[in-house]
């Protein structure tokens, strides 16, 4: 649920009951005061609602088109978890898809993630690269990422980098700290240090980096995030630390568009031009969705919900308005939400979520039903 696994993560998308996926993620850039097409994403589901495919396409000026670049291919679990994927690159030469990467997971208890180990393509056969390895506490909160990296000379894994989690008691992360492995002392060295703080509501309110200099922790970047009235992010301000004035200066920023039932619709990254005192565009990412329905069959409580993925909400319908307990945990069976409703549809603020697969647990008296859902 960390920064640390965020990236590992992003790959896992869910089953969808009834809701909504990416189908298009369209990503330009700011050209002589004109958008221009930059990078497109297509997304391919099978019946089941999970993803099988991440084609990646870039704009050919020329022919005013979008020409391949790369996909991600993927095979899953019976459970929703990815088992494999394998990165590709488009050979223009060939007309054809050439391997890259290679990534397999293996679990815990069937979701909690144990190691992921990268391959790449090498004169045609997989090599290792690099492993992730993630040990949780007793409440089943990640506590260590371990970063490996394979040595061909010995044949083994040879330690490169962790990350260190404190978890707030409520579940969220308090701070992380990252380290790089020193081979020639056998000790792990800091790097830099992340702080959380939360609003009442426990979201985001900021994130703070630093960065382990001449044995001290300075100020390096600071980023803000600001909400509307329903809860949905409209804005993320990133600023780094100046030195010679002791104080934050704007950086950077994003700024949401949401649709009505909480996707994002698109969002514009700006830098900040010093000289003039004024933000300047950098890109725009447009999101298109596809909508899929069914209801899973194998749960007794009949259950309906949108979007999925989402980033801010859930929209949750069931067949009737008896008291049902609500709770999300993530893949680690940690509590994020709990609560008691009597109506037959209820909305669930999810913005705080870090992007991951998730699971949605009904109860209404002995019938129970689990879904999974995707936090983008």
């Amino acid at each position: 649920m960390k920064i640390g696994i965020t990236l590992t993560l992003s790959f896992i998308f869910s089953w969808a009951i009834y809701g909504q996926n990416i189908q298009t993620l369209t990503y330009e850039t700011w050209t002589n005061n004109n958008w221009q097409n930059s990078l497109k994403q297509n997304y391919n589901y099978d019946v089941n609602g999970y993803q099988i495919n991440n084609l990646q396409q870039t704009w050919e000026l020329s022919s005013s088109s979008w020409k391949n670049s790369g996909q991600i291919i993927y095979t899953n679990n019976i459970n929703g978890t990815i088992q494999q994927y394998i990165s590709q690159s488009w050979d223009g030469l060939t007309n054809s898809w050439k391997n890259s990467q290679r990534a397999t997971y293996t679990y815990v208890s069937g979701t909690k993630i144990q190691t992921l180990t990268f391959e790449t393509w090498t004169n045609n056969n997989w090599q290792n690269s690099l492993r992730q390895n993630y040990t949780y506490d007793g409440n089943g909160y990640q506590i260590n990422n371990l970063q490996q990296t394979w040595d061909s000379g010995s044949s083994s894994w040879k330690n490169s980098g962790q990350i260190n989690y404190t978890n707030n008691t409520n579940g969220t992360v308090q701070l992380y700290i990252s380290q790089s492995w020193n081979s020639p002392t056998n000790s792990w060295k800091n790097s830099q240090r992340a702080t959380y703080t939360y609003d009442s509501g426990s979201k985001i309110q900021s994130l703070t980096y630093e960065s382990w200099i001449n044995n001290n922790w300075q100020n390096s970047i600071n980023q803000n995030y600001n909400y509307d009235g329903n809860g949905y992010q409209i804005n993320n301000l990133q600023q780094t630390w100046d030195l010679g004035s002791s104080s934050w200066k704007n950086s950077g920023q994003i700024s949401y568009t949401n649709n009505t039932n909480g996707t994002v619709q698109q969002y514009i990254s700006q830098s900040w031009d010093s000289p003039i005192s004024s933000w300047k565009n950098s890109q725009r990412a447009t999101y298109t969705y596809a909508i899929l329905s069914g209801i899973n069959e194998k749960n007794e409580i009949a259950v309906h919900f949108f979007p999925n993925p989402s980033n801010n909400i859930l929209n949750l319908f069931l067949e009737n308005n008896s008291e049902t307990k609500i709770e999300i945990t993530d893949l680690q069976g940690r509590l994020l939400l709990s609560k008691l409703i009597s109506e037959s549809s209820v909305i669930i603020d999810i913005y705080d979520l870090p992007s991951s697969l998730y699971l949605l647990h009904l109860q209404q008296g002995n019938k129970v039903s689990v879904a999974k859902f995707i936090k983008n």
